[in-house]
C-alpha cells in the first residue's frame, strides 16, 4: 500500500510537469507568432534539449534536462536512475507537437496540446491509482478529461470528443511506438480533417 501511495504521488508529480512542458505551443498562438518562427522555436528547444543529454551523457555534467528528469523518473521509485545513467532521454511529447505545428494549423496544435497535456494525465495518473488494473479506465479516464477541457474552450461536442478518441487511441497503440509521439499528431490530424 506504502508503495502504491508512493508510485501515485510521483504519478501526480510526473503529469504535473507533463502539462507544463507540454502547454509551451500555447504562447505560440496566444502571441499570433507567424508559423515559421514557432517552427524554428521548437527546433531550437528540441536541439537544446539534446545539447543538455549529450553534456549529460558525454561528460557527467549536472544538466537541466537531468535536474529535471531525475525528479520525475519512475525509475527513482526502483533507485537505479541516477545523472549517470546513458540513455539519452527523448522528448516525444516534444517531437509530437512539433510535428503537429509543421504539418497541420494553430487549431490542430491547440486540440493536440490540451490531448496530451491533460488527456494523457489523466489517463496515467487512473492507471497508477487502479495499479494498471484497466488500460479501458485510463483510456475512458483520458477521453473524459480531454473532451470535457476541449468542449469548455469550443462549445463544439465534436471538435471536443473525437481527437480526445483518437489521441486516447495512441495509449494502445504505445507498446510498439511512444504514446507522447502519437497523442499529439493523432490528435492534431483528426482535428484538422474536421
Amino acid at each position: 500500500m506504502r508503495h502504491a501511495n508512493r508510485r501515485l504521488r510521483l504519478e501526480i508529480k510526473r503529469k504535473t510537469y507533463h502539462v507544463i512542458l507540454a502547454l509551451y505551443p500555447l504562447l505560440f498562438i496566444y502571441f499570433a507568432t507567424p508559423k515559421g518562427i514557432a517552427i524554428a522555436a521548437s527546433l531550437i528547444y528540441i536541439a537544446g534539449w539534446f545539447i543538455s543529454e549529450f553534456l549529460r551523457t558525454r561528460y557527467n555534467i549536472n544538466t537541466p534536462t537531468a535536474m529535471l528528469l531525475n525528479r520525475i523518473s519512475r525509475r527513482r521509485l526502483s533507485g537505479e536512475f541516477d545523472k549517470h545513467w546513458k540513455r539519452v532521454r527523448i522528448p516525444y511529447w516534444l517531437f509530437g507537437l512539433t510535428l503537429v505545428l509543421i504539418f497541420f494549423n494553430y487549431e490542430a496544435l491547440f486540440i493536440a496540446t490540451v490531448i496530451l497535456a491533460f488527456g494523457d494525465s489523466a489517463s496515467a495518473i487512473v492507471r497508477v491509482w487502479l495499479n494498471n488494473y484497466s488500460k479501458w479506465l485510463g483510456f475512458a479516464s483520458g477521453v473524459a478529461v480531454g473532451s470535457l477541457i476541449l468542449f469548455m474552450v469550443t462549445m463544439n461536442p465534436v471538435i471536443s470528443l473525437i481527437p480526445a478518441m483518437c489521441g486516447m487511441f495512441a495509449e494502445f497503440l504505445s507498446s510498439k511506438l511512444n504514446d507522447n509521439l502519437l497523442i499529439p499528431v493523432l490528435a492534431g490530424a483528426s482535428a484538422f480533417l474536421l
